[in-house]
C-alpha cells in the first residue's frame, strides 16, 4: 500500500503554474546554514529546504538520525518525496486531504499575504526502522510559490515531541506574523488518533495476546498460560499483523498503547 499522500503530487505539479512569485531570495541561507553547520549537531531540530519541483531537499541538516532515525544520507537518497512515505498513513491522510487544502484556502485569501510571514507546523508519527514510531512536529515557512500561492520552495525544522506528546491526537496550526511583528494563530485543528479495536476486526484472543506480548511474553509461554498450541499462537499474531497492517509485533503493541488497548 503506497503511503504518498497526494498533497506532494500536487505541489510538484505547481511547477508547470505560469507566472512564479518569489517570495523571498533564499541564497543568503544557504551561506547562513553552511557556515554554521558544524554546530547543527547540537540543534534539537533538523533543519531543511525543500525544492518541489526537482523533489530535493536543497539543504538538509547533518544530524537527521538524531531527530529522524535516518541519516543524512539516507533522506537525500529517498528525497522529500520517499521520506514522506514513512509518515503514519492516518497522518498523512489527515495532513493531505483536510489540512493542506484547508490551509491552502485560507492562506490564499489573505488580502496581499506575504507566504514569508506564514509558518505551518503539525504533528506526525514518523515510521522507524525498528517498526515503532517517533512523534515529530513539522514547522516551515514558504520561500517560493506559484501564481496559485502553491509551495514550491520551503524551508523549516523537524523537531522530536515524542516526550511531551503523547496524546493520540495530531494538531495542525498555522501562524500569520502581524504588522506589528506579533505571531497570532490564524488556523488550529486537533484531530484525535484513537482506533478502536473493532475497526480492525480483532477478536478477543487476538486482544488478550497483543497484551501478552505487551508484558513481553513469547509465544511459547503464551501457549502454555492459554493453553493452546505454539502454532495457534503463531497462526495468530500472523492475523493480527495483517489486521493492522502492521510489520512487527512491536508495532502492534505501539499502536494498542495509543488507543488504550493495553
Amino acid at each position: 500500500m503506497s503511503r504518498l499522500p497526494n498533497f506532494f503530487d500536487y505541489v510538484k505539479s505547481a511547477k508547470e503554474a505560469v507566472g512564479k512569485i518569489s517570495v523571498r531570495d533564499y541564497d543568503a541561507y544557504f551561506e547562513k546554514l553552511e557556515s554554521s553547520e558544524p554546530n547543527i549537531d547540537l540543534f534539537s531540530a533538523v533543519l531543511y529546504i525543500i525544492d518541489f519541483s526537482t523533489n530535493e531537499f536543497l539543504y538538509l541538516s547533518p544530524n537527521c538520525n538524531d531527530i529522524n532515525g535516518y541519516t543524512r544520507e539516507e533522506c537525500l537518497k529517498m528525497g522529500p518525496l520517499g521520506f514522506i512515505q514513512l509518515f503514519h498513513p492516518t497522518d498523512a491522510n489527515i495532513i493531505t486531504t483536510h489540512f493542506f487544502v484547508e490551509g491552502h484556502e485560507l492562506i490564499k485569501n489573505i488580502k496581499n499575504v506575504d507566504h514569508s510571514k506564514a509558518r505551518v507546523s503539525y504533528s506526525f508519527r514518523l515510521l522507524q526502522k525498528n517498526g515503532s514510531c517517533k512523534t515529530l512536529m513539522q514547522q516551515f515557512t514558504s520561500l517560493l510559490v506559484d501564481g496559485d500561492h502553491n509551495p514550491l520552495v520551503i524551508m523549516g525544522a523537524t523537531i522530536d515531541i515524542s516526550e511531551i506528546h503523547s496524546k493520540p491526537e495530531m494538531f495542525c496550526r498555522i501562524h500569520y506574523q502581524s504588522p506589528k511583528g506579533k505571531w497570532e494563530k490564524i488556523y488550529e485543528r486537533i484531530y484525535s488518533l484513537n482506533e478502536k479495536q473493532e475497526e480492525y476486526d480483532l477478536t478477543p484472543k487476538e486482544i488478550e495476546i497483543i497484551k501478552f506480548v505487551h508484558k513481553g511474553l513469547s509465544s511459547k509461554e503464551i501457549a502454555r498460560l492459554t493453553n493452546r498450541s505454539e502454532e495457534t499462537i503463531r497462526s495468530q499474531r500472523k492475523s493480527i499483523l495483517s489486521k493492522t497492517n502492521s510489520q512487527s509485533m512491536t508495532e502492534v503493541v505501539i499502536l494498542a498503547k495509543n488507543n488504550g488497548w493495553v
